[in-house]
């Protein structure tokens, strides 16, 4: 069945769902020859028989043997189990149904059930009798337990009790104890968290992520942080994928056709299949949108390109904070999603319809807060003109990452300094840069104009200056530096400043000002043009990015070199 069925969106278009959940029923055998099983399914209004399948015997190890299939429980079904052979099930076997941990927290779940050679009485319940073989070991004692049996069933767990392992232990089990004990010592899991030998056997995994189990709402390799940590989490100042520190080398993707506007005419479908093979050949693995990408489809593409989508939720004030539970439920979990984001700004344009700053933080936390009970394991960050002040930061406690949009010329000054100052949190540009357009006078009274070199200078002295500020951490485990960045933008916009069918010089934005006038010129902020050639600046970021990927020294390209190029290509290919 479709993933939107399920009002899932297209999140599992890919994979293969039941509209049921699946159950499974297990007979453990011993002593077997071998030889299928036969299971028949019915209807249990009409009576029809509607399925029927032999399965097969399995012989895992020497004594953990017998046959599995997955049923659906409730009362729609009526299941008959019988050996191929016509003979009876063994009444030492084992009829194994659904799970005791499952039906402690969700309810027990039945399955109508007729066995040959056992009486079931029509009905077996996931509670059933598990003695002697529910910890795996598969001793001479299990068998004649299970389902189908005059075993009582299982008592109900009290999962609200912490239950004293050490009280009546068997004394066989004091040297495993002992292992573990040995294996966990020199693991400092905290007073939030346990040695995950203690669950998974007598060693801990190699990884430190996975070294301690942690109590609900801790998080970290010792369970000390209460953000949410995992492939796709926050880690002091890190943000990690995959287990790895992430570094965000992205830019701004807002593409409106010439003669579209915003938002009416965004068409994320439209430009993918141009816009993502060029960002993915300019080394970029992450890009910043200014309203949702609910397209799976677009997604997708960008997955398959290495671009991961740091993804507005939430940006328009008029909006009901319950309006990003449809964006969640369209697109929550996609791998190419990296976070979700809240704001645009918000400081300057009070999310576009004039609230107050008070009224606005107020939001930013409340949709934050949101999104994270809908979709708990995506950090969500917030962007902000400049920097914040340390209390904001404490008082929007569910934000996860700061990003800050920044234009202070062609250096970030003292930022990174100023940001240690400020919270221990993460953060990165969510917008830098410089637009393509120079308003300084050129000595006779007129602008300078068209000026992709100056665009150039600051975009990369900018990524290096980012680059050399990345997060880490020293010696003594202290961690400073930010996430990265990403640019401003992608692609000229000419909506902005006049007629959205011409190129127009102008436009205001809040905030400092680019290098090398002080000046917004709105219409010329693409790294490529509206027809997407590419400026200047492309080819040195893109150098930039390989020189960082590759820790090799940075040679910069002359934008005479690289016009004569792209001439020669345009010409002859």
């Amino acid at each position: 069945m479709a993933s939107a069925t399920l009002g899932l969106g297209g999140r599992y278009d890919n994979g293969i769902l039941c509209d049921a959940a699946l159950t499974p029923l297990k007979i453990f055998t011993r002593n077997h020859a071998g030889g299928d099983l036969l299971l028949t399914v019915f209807d249990r209004l009409t009576g029809d028989q509607l399925a029927q399948q032999q399965l097969p015997h399995l012989a895992i190890t020497d004594r953990k043997q017998g046959y599995s299939v997955p049923v659906i429980a409730g009362d729609r079904y009526r299941y008959e189990v019988t050996l191929a052979s016509g003979a009876d099930i063994d009444p030492e076997w084992v009829i194994d149904f659904g799970d005791l941990a499952v039906s402690n927290r969700w309810g027990v779940e039945h399955l109508h059930l007729d066995v040959q050679g056992r009486s079931c009485n029509g009905m077996i319940q996931s509670n059933h009798d598990r003695r002697f073989y529910a910890g795996g070991d598969f001793s001479d004692d299990m068998w004649g337990s299970g389902a189908c049996t005059d075993h009582p069933a299982m008592p109900a767990s009290d999962c609200s009790v912490i239950p004293d392992l050490t009280e009546n232990q068997d004394p066989a089990y004091l040297p495993w104890h002992d292992r573990l004990d040995a294996v966990c010592s020199d693991l400092d899991c905290g007073e939030n968290g346990a040695c995950s030998a203690r669950y998974l056997g007598a060693a801990v995994p190699v990884l430190p992520a996975y070294q301690c189990v942690c109590d609900e709402g801790w998080y970290g390799n010792g369970c000390t942080s209460q953000s949410p940590i995992g492939d796709n989490g926050v880690d002091g100042r890190f943000l990690l994928v995959d287990g790895e520190p992430y570094k965000i080398w992205g830019v701004a993707w807002n593409p409106v056709p010439e003669g579209g506007v915003h938002p009416a005419d965004l068409d994320f479908s439209g430009f993918a299949d141009i816009d993502i093979p060029l960002m993915q050949d300019m080394g970029i693995n992450t890009i910043r949108t200014y309203e949702a990408i609910t397209d799976t489809v677009v997604l997708d593409k960008l997955h398959a390109a290495g671009i991961k989508v740091i993804n507005s939720a939430y940006n328009w004030g008029g909006a009901e904070v319950s309006s990003v539970d449809a964006i969640i439920a369209a697109v929550g979990g996609h791998p190419a999603i990296l976070m979700w984001s809240v704001g645009n700004e918000w400081n300057y344009n009070g999310f576009y319809v004039g609230l107050d700053f008070d009224a606005s933080a107020a939001r930013v936390n409340e949709v934050a807060q949101r999104i994270k009970s809908l979709d708990p394991d995506t950090p969500v960050a917030t962007i902000y003109g400049e920097l914040p002040g340390s209390g904001l930061v404490d008082q929007l406690d569910h934000i996860d990452i700061w990003r800050v949009n920044v234009y202070r010329g062609i250096s970030f000054g003292d930022l990174f300094d100023q940001w240690q100052g400020i919270a221990d949190k993460p953060m990165f540009i969510g917008e830098y840069g410089a637009d393509a357009y120079n308003a300084n006078d050129d000595g006779s009274g007129t602008p300078i104009g068209y000026d992709p070199e100056s665009q150039n200078l600051a975009v990369v002295a900018l990524t290096q200056e980012i680059a050399d500020n990345l997060v880490f951490e020293g010696a003594l485990g202290n961690q400073r530096g930010v996430l990265g960045g990403l640019f401003f933008e992608w692609a000229d916009e000419w909506w902005k400043a006049g007629n959205p069918d011409q190129h127009d010089v102008g436009g205001t934005a809040p905030g400092g000002g680019p290098y090398p006038d002080g000046t917004f010129n709105e219409e010329y902020w693409g790294i490529v043009d509206i027809d997407r050639n590419p400026r200047c600046g492309f080819f040195n970021l893109q150098a930039l990015y390989a020189s960082i990927a590759s820790d090799q020294p940075f040679l910069p390209l002359s934008c005479d070199a690289v016009g004569e190029s792209l001439i020669f290509r345009d010409r002859f290919e």
